[in-house]
């Protein structure tokens, strides 16, 4: 995840515990990012085979919550 403002720390957060997303590690003093912290996740959860329980979750979710025509309505809703 890359998370940017509001909630959306949170979020990737939660999804990270989750076990669905990878959060970027950032710099705890100001919050910034590096580009090679960024490449770095992407490849894990993409190329690595450590990220493979990240793209299947990823995957199982998203059937849960696009192959159901109400759940993805709720989610739409709920996100305005």
């Amino acid at each position: 995840m890359f998370p940017c403002n509001l909630d959306q720390p949170l979020v990737a957060r939660r999804l990270a515990g989750m076990n669905i997303s990878l959060e970027i590690p950032r710099n705890e003093l100001d919050g910034s990012f590096t580009s090679a912290s960024v490449a770095e996740t992407i490849r894990v959860v993409v190329v690595e085979e450590e990220g493979k329980i990240y793209r299947d979750n990823a995957e199982s979710m998203q059937k849960k919550v696009f192959g159901c025509k109400i759940i993805s309505m709720l989610m739409v809703l709920s996100s305005s």
